[in-house]
């Protein structure tokens, strides 16, 4: 756990990437943590969207291909 509180990307990327995760995952109760560490940073809301947005259209093109 030691290696999750200094991430090597950076605290802000790491948090983008989890809560892009716990989109594609539909984890909601990671989804509102991960956005409440974001929110925490000073990432915008619009920011937020965009990231649940794109993992969004991620998750449904990848069900085109099954």
């Amino acid at each position: 756990m030691n290696a999750l509180s200094k991430p090597l990307n950076g605290k802000q990327n790491f948090e983008m990437m989890a809560f892009t995760v716990s989109v594609l995952n539909g984890c909601q109760t990671c989804v509102v943590s991960h956005e409440k560490a974001l929110t925490g940073l000073g990432v915008s809301r619009d920011k937020i969207h965009d990231l649940a947005r794109l993992a969004s259209v991620v998750k449904g093109l990848s069900g085109l291909n099954q």
